[in-house]
């Protein structure tokens, strides 16, 4: 409990250990505090290249110490895949240009709108992929990144 007061130099002789190291590794946490559920209804009929948006906000720190910093989120999925539409490359000398690209997997992106202040970026972002079939969910996969949110990085792709 002392880190999350910010009393972290009665940890340090545990810090020496490897068994201590594993107390205060970043975690994922399900309640609705720390997360939010995107649900994409009526797959079959969604348009090609259809866009889910959703807009939520959670606390940026387990750590009473740090304040009630909220992290506004954006997250965009792409179910059925993205369309890149054909652009010119603007060089020095010259123009390129860039056919029209499809990606077929589904893609999520994760923006941090307002990034707390430095020291407090790095957050571990967990996506819970689930389905139901006959009446049963199933858990089809778990992604897990870290990822540093600043002002120059606010986006984390999923591919």
């Amino acid at each position: 409990m002392s880190i999350y007061l910010g009393q972290t130099e009665q940890d340090n002789e545990v810090l020496q250990t490897k068994e201590g190291r594993l107390l205060f590794v970043h975690r994922l946490y399900t309640a609705d505090t720390w997360s939010t559920l995107l649900s994409v209804e009526n797959f079959p009929l969604l348009p090609t290249y259809h866009t889910c948006t959703l807009v939520f906000s959670s606390r940026s720190s387990l750590a009473e110490h740090a304040g009630d910093h909220a992290c506004e989120w954006v997250i965009n999925v792409y179910p059925k895949g993205v369309l890149v539409q054909k652009c010119f490359l603007i060089l020095r000398q010259r123009r390129v240009e860039v056919p029209e690209s499809v990606v077929r997997t589904v893609r999520l992106s994760v923006m941090c709108r307002d990034p707390p202040a430095a020291g407090h970026t790095c957050f571990k972002v967990g996506i819970l992929i689930r389905g139901i079939q006959n009446g049963v969910e199933h858990i089809t996969s778990v992604i897990e990144r870290n990822h540093n949110f600043d002002k120059y990085n606010k986006v984390l792709n999923f591919l």
